[in-house]
């Protein structure tokens, strides 16, 4: 071996087995830097820390390598450490993926099922408005009784019902609550879709090792070539997001048909959670290591 390579041997990492690590790594990392040794690897141990912090998988060093591996002549003649340690972390990867894009698909279905489920009622409350009631006609006409031959009723034309037209206002807010909840149903089928596609991402075919690693080094290239990611944590929350802005713009609206001071108040509150979001979205661009990401 090398000065190098036994350079290298001395300065490998060493499993993170408890709490203990924290404590170890900022002494290993004094010792790296009194050394003023390579700050490369006070990156790499900062790393794993991180992952150790984040997902308490303390057991990913399990098996750490103590020394640096001897180079084969040729490939494959490495008593199969290279699969060994491929798989591993192909696993981990595909794992950490499918984990992180099923919760978010969970929560959003979750999620899109009540919304869908509110604004079905108020479309329930606001539809009738779109045509005549049919009960003026029948007042009319008890009225017609009353009156006698004073009455103005000479033929269907002059039913209410006959001249009915729905206020503008109802047809903007019927549209834009029948687009809030297309926003949310399209948001749930293509939320079922993801969770097949995830289901077909984890499946394997069969066959010997060889072929399965091919087939998920060919699908994860393919999800990452598709953006299959950036479809499913991004774009399908954010069609559900627009849905929820119209939702709110078409409840202001409609309140506004019932009293102009109840709509304010709504309006304020909506209006106030619409800035709090917005300004996260900003903090986040001003800031990579702000934690307010939407």
């Amino acid at each position: 071996m090398t000065t190098t390579a036994a350079a290298a041997a001395q300065t490998a990492e060493v499993p993170f087995q408890s709490i203990q690590a924290v404590s170890d790594f900022w002494r290993r990392y004094d010792q790296l830097a009194a050394a003023e040794a390579d700050r490369g690897n006070f990156w790499r141990y900062y790393d794993r820390l991180d992952d150790v912090i984040k997902t308490g998988r303390a057991h990913i060093f399990e098996q750490p390598m103590a020394e640096i591996p001897e180079i084969p002549v040729q490939f494959g003649q490495d008593g199969g450490k290279f699969y060994h340690y491929y798989d591993q972390l192909a696993e981990e990867l595909d794992e950490d993926l499918i984990k992180t894009l099923k919760s978010q698909l969970d929560s959003l279905l979750i999620f899109a099922g009540l919304f869908a489920g509110v604004n079905s009622a108020f479309l329930v409350l606001t539809l009738p408005m779109m045509s005549a009631d049919h009960a003026e006609d029948t007042n009319a006409l008890l009225l017609q009784l009353v009156k006698g031959a004073n009455g103005t009723i000479n033929s269907k034309a002059d039913l209410p019902s006959a001249t009915f037209s729905p206020p503008s206002t109802i047809y903007s807010v019927n549209v834009l609550f029948a687009v809030s909840l297309t926003c949310a149903i399209l948001s749930s089928f293509l939320a079922v879709l993801g969770e097949q596609w995830l289901v077909y991402y984890r499946k394997r075919s069969g066959g010997g090792a060889e072929k399965q690693r091919n087939e998920q080094l060919r699908r994860q290239l393919g999800a990452h070539r598709w953006r299959l990611e950036l479809v499913l944590d991004d774009i399908l929350p954010g069609l559900l997001q627009v849905g929820l802005i119209i939702f709110c713009i078409s409840l202001v609206l409609y309140l506004r048909t019932l009293s102009k001071s109840m709509a304010s108040v709504v309006a304020a509150f909506i209006g106030a959670a619409l800035a709090i979001t917005v300004g996260a979205a900003f903090c986040t661009v001003w800031d990579r290591m702000c934690p307010y990401s939407v």
